[in-house]
């Protein structure tokens, strides 16, 4: 009985010994590394925004290489959600997009499941530095619920995880500085992805070269007021769509097209509604004159021969920039996109 009653005893003061840490300890944690990378903010911003990118450089991808991973809304958009199920190593839980800075900075909220049921938060900031380069920082924050922060003693979460950080953040380096090489080769960043799909309110026609311009701007128009007359949402910018450029008759099958949402037929019949599906695609984001962007399509054609693409029509040029508005040509931004197999 007396051994029972020491042993009670040092359970006592085991249990409030660990009470009393988790008085005492840190209830809150936080990991934190950095890289710098010698590539444009734009690349590296690609590549932890959107999830599947990140998972060609992610730490943790070597702990179960049969890890399953799924995508839920739109990639790269705030409110998207990667969910991940694993081994012990890596458990199950989910991460989601809640805020993006383009270019500067991306939350995401992070659940754990299993081994443990948690929430954290992480994220990415990029700083710019000297000679083109930029300084990205992982984030990590979470909080420990009182008495297990008591644990933290044993278990230092800086310790635990910056390893995995730093090997992560260099070989986003890698990846990174690798895309942007092609800059060189290119004259252009080239970036691949999926392109989600989109409906147009459109007015299509094979005419001359020549006969584009007055084409575009009178069709622009009258589908704008259409729009506005229906009150139909817009879901993007103005673009054209391209199905065939004949050098010889000096002519092409081309679309004005605005993206829609939220109607099923066209509300003219001088108009038609053109719906594009998923598809993987090429993208390219030119600053300038539209009389230059041809230079941007023929990089497109040495990218698609150097790594065995075959275009799909059409082409579709996103026209972002209002010359209207903004009187600057090499503010003009204009997103080219050619669907590829």
């Amino acid at each position: 009985m007396k051994t029972l009653k020491v042993i009670g005893i040092i359970i006592v003061v085991l249990i409030a010994i660990f009470f009393l840490l988790g008085l005492i300890m840190p209830r809150a944690y936080h990991v934190e590394r950095s890289v710098s990378i010698n590539a444009p903010g734009e690349i590296v911003f690609g590549q932890v925004q959107y999830f599947k990118n990140s998972s060609s450089w992610s730490p943790f991808n070597i702990y179960d290489t049969n890890m399953v991973t799924t995508v839920e809304g739109e990639d790269g958009a705030i409110g998207a959600i990667s969910k991940w199920e694993g081994n012990k190593d890596v458990g199950s839980g989910s991460q989601e997009i809640i805020a993006i800075d383009e270019n500067k900075r991306i939350d995401f909220k992070m659940v754990f499941i299993e081994p443990f049921e948690s929430e954290s938060s992480t994220y990415y900031e990029l700083t710019p530095e000297n000679n083109d380069a930029v300084k990205v920082t992982w984030g990590f924050d979470g909080i420990n619920k009182f008495p297990w922060n008591a644990l933290s003693v044993f278990m230092n979460m800086d310790k635990m995880l910056g390893a995995d950080f730093e090997r992560g953040l260099n070989d986003l380096k890698v990846k990174c500085e690798s895309i942007a090489s092609q800059i060189d080769k290119y004259g252009f960043l080239i970036n691949e992805f999926d392109f989600n799909g989109k409906t147009y309110l459109a007015k299509k026609k094979t005419l001359k070269f020549a006969e584009m311009q007055t084409f575009f701007a009178s069709n622009l128009g009258a589908i704008n007021e259409l729009i506005r007359e229906k009150g139909i949402e817009m879901d993007g910018y103005p673009a054209g769509l391209y199905y065939s450029w004949d050098m010889e008759k000096m002519t092409t099958e081309m679309a004005v097209a605005i993206p829609v949402k939220g109607i099923s037929e066209s509300p003219s019949p001088d108009f038609e509604l053109i719906t594009l599906e998923k598809n993987k695609a090429l993208k390219i984001k030119f600053y300038g004159a539209y009389e230059k962007i041809g230079d941007a399509h023929m990089a497109m054609d040495a990218y698609m021969k150097d790594n065995n693409l075959k275009q799909r029509v059409p082409v579709i040029e996103v026209y972002v920039t209002d010359p209207m508005a903004e009187p600057d040509t090499s503010k003009w931004l204009t997103k080219l996109i050619y669907f590829v197999d």
